[in-house]
């Protein structure tokens, strides 16, 4: 079966799904819920048995795809005059919370200097003023998001904060990590300053 194939039959099946839902709902609501329940179910065996995931639910898969063994991302830190380094917490810039740091330091690469450089400072001011509220005695307001923890599992407490003063540099590393065949083992993690953003 092609690919437009494919497509094709997973919008009607999924188009398919909901009209019929809303039929029932129309006619015997007593019948949407079940109705519901076993489509949903049934959408996700077909998709684990055939390995083909219906659109829009392309990354909804029984068996995860294996992680490329070799990968290059971005991560900033932040550093104080007096040199001390800290990688940034993304608790501390709340309004960028749905999108990963890792992403906003690509951007910085990416960016033209102007763009880069706004960015940045934004961040900076962002971390200043978490870094005084956590110095303070305070914990993030978010803090009873545990679960999925994804990039919010590193958090600045006011014992790592303790001594560091204002941020006055945000540096942009790029991390390139090799990883053995079966994905246990770390073979190369290097990194490499790539660009630096003062207050």
């Amino acid at each position: 079966m092609s690919a437009g194939a494919l497509h094709a039959a997973s919008v009607i099946v999924f188009s398919g799904f909901f009209l019929a839902s809303f039929y029932v709902i129309a006619v015997n609501q007593a019948w949407a819920r079940t109705l519901f329940i076993w489509g949903f179910v049934g959408v996700l065996t077909v998709a684990g048995v055939t390995g083909y995931a219906f659109w829009p639910l392309f990354d909804w898969h029984l068996y995860p795809h294996t992680a490329e063994s070799s990968f290059v991302f971005y991560e900033i830190r932040l550093s104080d005059k007096q040199g001390h380094e800290i990688p940034y917490d993304a608790w501390a810039a709340s309004p960028t919370l749905t999108t990963p740091v890792r992403r906003y330091a690509a951007r910085l690469i990416a960016y033209n200097d102007t763009r880069a450089e706004e960015l940045a400072r934004f961040f900076l001011v962002q971390a200043n003023m978490y870094r005084e509220h956590i110095q303070g005695g305070g914990q993030s307001k978010y803090a009873w998001y545990v679960f999925p923890p994804h990039q919010y599992g590193y958090s600045w407490d006011a014992e790592e904060l303790s001594g560091i003063q204002t941020f006055s540099e945000l540096h942009v590393f790029k991390r390139e990590v090799q990883m053995s065949e079966d994905g246990k083992h770390i073979l190369v993690d290097r990194e490499n300053l790539v660009r630096t953003f003062s207050l």
